[in-house]
């Protein structure tokens, strides 16, 4: 199941339990937001640790 399944299929039951469109919307737009900061976040942590790797690398060579 794809990406796009996944979110027609929360959209789907968040329909089911009564859920305007209106708020449909509003918690698709926050999802959307976390997984953004969450992205992000993950990316900075990588980059930091690739850095300390790399510093630790030209310590040793030196």
């Amino acid at each position: 199941m794809g990406f796009v399944e996944k979110v027609k299929n929360v959209i789907s039951k968040l329909r089911a339990a009564g859920k305007t469109e209106k708020e449909v919307s509003e918690i698709i737009e926050q999802a959307a937001e976390a997984a953004t900061v969450l992205k992000r976040r993950n990316l900075r942590s990588i980059r930091r640790k690739s850095r300390q790797q790399e510093e630790k690398t030209c310590k040793m060579l030196f």
